[in-house]
């Protein structure tokens, strides 16, 4: 991957962030953080289920469901 490919993934989530701020659908904040932040609940889901920490047979929606809930919980404006 080059530097920009690495970058890429956050400039197009930052800026998701940026367009649901100004639809009042996300709290403010920093678009950089709340990329890095999304970034790291989906990477660390993802490697907890690829070394075994956690079991996802059967269990895939119910994990991404909870997940999903929880962030946009959190994004979400009051």
């Amino acid at each position: 991957r080059t530097p920009i490919g690495r970058h890429l993934k956050y400039i197009l989530v930052s800026r998701a962030i940026v367009q649901a701020q100004q639809q009042g659908l996300f709290k403010e904040g920093d678009p950089v953080l709340l990329a890095t932040t999304i970034w790291s609940l989906l990477h660390g889901l993802s490697m907890l289920a690829i070394d075994g920490h956690i079991s996802v047979v059967g269990n895939v929606e119910a994990i991404y469901e909870m997940n999903y809930t929880l962030l946009l919980e959190g994004l979400a404006k009051a």
